[in-house]
């Protein structure tokens, strides 16, 4: 009982990892799709009892990486709109942003 409780765990974890990199890749005008089949082609499927029983170590790291990867570079366009702005006087603005 306690291995289906991690399997599903993990899909948990996966879909969880999804929603947030469909999310960044909305945010920031890039393709979900494309980011998930970088990690692996199968993620673009729905969850299935298959999907359940090829959740590598590997793929969920890949998964993190990935959410790290966008995460650092939705910061990055943050300090360039704020560096770009400062020039000008939008101060709550920026404020904003960095918050």
């Amino acid at each position: 009982m306690e291995f289906c409780f991690l399997q599903s765990d993990r899909l948990c974890k996966v879909e969880e990892y999804k929603v947030l990199i469909q999310n960044f890749a909305k945010v920031m005008g890039m393709d979900p799709s494309k980011l998930l089949a970088n990690v692996h082609p199968r993620l673009l499927d729905g969850p299935n009892e298959q999907q359940t029983k090829n959740i590598s170590d590997e793929i969920l790291k890949k998964l993190n990486m990935t959410v790290q990867q966008l995460k650092e570079e939705k910061n990055k366009r943050r300090e360039k709109v704020i560096y770009h702005m400062s020039g000008t006087n939008h101060c709550g603005y920026i404020q904003a942003l960095r918050e």
